[in-house]
């Protein structure tokens, strides 16, 4: 398998210019604010504190927390995590 340079593959591009464009595709806000707001919801509606909903997934409260204020963009095994430790289906926290 041969590796190629980023400047092979996109000879008119700066690596500034590609990671802005990697960046703008990964991104996006509606969806993080959608899960943060779902995440607080079930969250609540199980009754659970941040605290121990961060116990049972793994991860500290203030992980819980920015997730839920959608200050970050988190991993879908997280995703996973998260709603089975809710117990719904992955899929709830993105509807």
């Amino acid at each position: 398998m041969q590796l190629y340079s980023i400047y092979a593959i996109f000879p008119n591009i700066t690596i500034c210019s590609f990671a802005l464009m990697a960046k703008k595709h990964l991104v996006e806000p509606k969806a993080i604010e959608l899960l943060a707001d779902n995440v607080r919801k079930y969250r609540i509606k199980a009754n659970m504190s941040q605290t121990v909903l961060a116990d049972i997934v793994g991860v500290t409260y203030s992980q819980i927390a920015r997730i839920e204020l959608a200050e970050i963009n988190t991993s879908v095994s997280m995703i996973y995590l998260i709603a089975k430790a809710l117990e719904i289906a992955p899929g709830k926290l993105l509807e």
